[in-house]
């Protein structure tokens, strides 16, 4: 399921699934939208929180930070397993 950077359009969900009502698509696409943040309440970062950066995308000229076309990841862990450490 190919998707832009903004997410994907109900008018898409409804074509990709096959759906024939749009009402539908559009219920089940606000359904999943509501279920994604609150599913990420309960994790969080706690501790010693440890964090790095790399760039990812086409080789090219310029590395790391000076490249125009390569996209930043950021990646965050916590060494904890709960708020008690």
């Amino acid at each position: 399921m190919p998707m832009g950077k903004v997410g994907v359009s109900i008018a898409e969900i409804q074509r990709l699934l096959d759906i024939r009502q749009y009402r539908t698509a559009w219920l089940m696409a606000h359904k999943i939208r509501k279920a994604m943040p609150d599913r990420d309440t309960g994790y969080g970062l706690a501790g010693l929180v440890e964090m790095d950066d790399s760039f990812f995308g086409p080789k090219g000229r310029k590395r790391g930070r000076g490249s125009e076309r390569k996209s930043i990841i950021l990646c965050a862990v916590s060494l904890y397993r709960d708020h008690r450490g």
